[in-house]
């Protein structure tokens, strides 16, 4: 059976060459190597934190229509309160419940205790509470 141009190797040259490995690939291995065996060693952390760039994406793509945002301060403002709403949807909290109830209790908290019982994944959620996506 005569091999199609598809599968042929002198129509390809590169696939007759072996594969090697550049330098950079091998001092990039060794710098990220703590990191991998950490994530393998434990299996609830991700490889990659491709679900924390999606969650800010409606975030960067607004940015412009965000008058607020035109000095550091009004930034750092904005990216704390889309911190709590990104952790509080990724901890299966309703947005609006979880920044509710924290603008409630928060000035109530006299202690580090009460102040970490806000935090969203320690707040007590109804067990048909939905999880805003």
């Amino acid at each position: 059976m005569k091999p199609t141009a598809s599968c042929n190797r002198t129509a390809h040259p590169r696939l007759t060459k072996p594969v090697r490995a550049s330098p950079n690939f091998y001092t990039y291995l060794d710098n990220q190597w703590p990191q991998l065996v950490r994530v393998l060693d434990d299996g609830r952390l991700e490889v990659d934190n491709n679900r924390c760039e999606n969650a800010l994406r409606p975030f960067v793509l607004g940015r412009k229509a965000w008058l607020f945002s035109d000095t550091p301060a009004g930034a750092e403002a904005s990216a704390r309160l889309y911190g709590l709403v990104e952790t509080a949807k990724a901890n299966g909290c309703e947005p609006y419940a979880y920044l509710r109830r924290v603008f409630t209790d928060l000035p109530k908290a006299t202690t580090l205790a009460e102040i970490e019982a806000l935090l969203p994944w320690n707040v007590a959620r109804p067990a048909t509470q939905s999880v805003a996506v």
